[in-house]
């Protein structure tokens, strides 16, 4: 909770040592259609913890799914 809202949190482990890893949280509705929430490159501290940027309960969001993307260049 923030601000008097109720926002999804994912926590993961970067890998401090891969170097050539992004990693991308995502957001959904529906599970189908996916937003970018944010990025995070590798580094310290290797767990992080990102919030999604839509709040439960607003403009008639019901529910929300948030994953963890990991690509190299």
């Amino acid at each position: 909770t923030s601000d008097s809202a109720t926002y999804l949190t994912l926590t993961f482990t970067r890998r401090a040592t891969a170097t050539d890893l992004a990693y991308t949280v995502e957001a959904s509705s529906d599970l189908v259609n996916w937003s970018t929430v944010t990025t995070f490159t590798p580094g310290t501290p290797a767990q992080v913890t990102a919030q999604d940027s839509v709040a439960l309960g607003t403009e008639g969001v019901t529910r929300r799914f948030l994953r963890v993307r990991v690509t190299a260049p």
